[in-house]
């Protein structure tokens, strides 16, 4: 249970937290307890192409920064953003470091890198867009259009293109711990997968839950 009243799944290191273990390297700064920060891996995150992209880079085979923990009070990326810098290689999982997102850097218009974004585009992108909303301007009628018909499309892209290049830089990450966790690549990822689906299953409940709710109500 979190100090926020939040009943959530945590993944934990030596029997704590992560946000646990964060608090502690925190307090050697006199700086405030973290131990109410959500875990970004979690089902409450209000954006899913947010989600979509954590969970992106979590399964990458390339050394990443990956959010671990999220301010609880908005659930998204706007905020306090805990990373992780994650290393595989073919036996072993590192964290070697732990910071904080710094979007000092994030000051382009992010409305250019999702459908407009061209640089990003595959063949199939140039065949299915090319033709007519690639060549629409920003804020123009039609523009506005396909994002209210295709927000999701368009985030995922915004997402990818312009939110993913700034988490990998770390000049935009104060650093606060170098753990060098070392984990058995076999376990760490039967942990994930492990959580991955208590998160599922807890969505079906969920979903489950309010179509109860709703034949109650008949």
């Amino acid at each position: 249970m979190t100090p926020w009243g939040y009943e959530q799944e945590y993944p934990t290191v030596d029997g704590k937290t992560i946000a646990a273990h964060l608090s502690e390297w925190m307090a050697s700064e006199n700086e405030t307890d973290c131990k109410w920060l959500y875990p970004a891996w979690g089902n409450a995150l209000l954006v899913t192409a947010e989600k979509n992209l954590i969970w992106h880079l979590i399964d990458c085979e390339d050394t990443v920064n990956v959010p671990i923990l999220v301010c609880e009070d908005d659930l998204d990326l706007s905020c306090i953003v805990v990373l992780a810098k994650i290393r595989k290689t073919q036996n072993r999982v590192y964290w070697d470091a732990v910071g904080f997102w710094r979007k000092e850097h994030c000051t382009d218009d992010i409305r250019f890198y999702g459908i407009l974004h061209h640089e990003s585009y595959s063949d199939e992108d140039w065949v299915r867009y090319g033709g007519h909303i690639a060549c629409a301007g920003i804020d123009s009628e039609e523009w506005r259009q396909w994002i209210g018909d295709h927000w999701e499309e368009e985030n995922r892209r915004r997402m990818m293109n312009y939110i993913k290049p700034h988490l990998q830089d770390d000049s935009d990450v104060l650093w606060v711990a170098y753990p060098h966790w070392s984990f058995d690549r076999e376990q760490y990822e039967k942990c994930v997968d492990n959580f991955r689906k208590r998160l599922k299953e807890q969505e079906t409940d969920f979903i489950l839950g309010e179509v109860n709710d709703g034949k109650n109500d008949l």
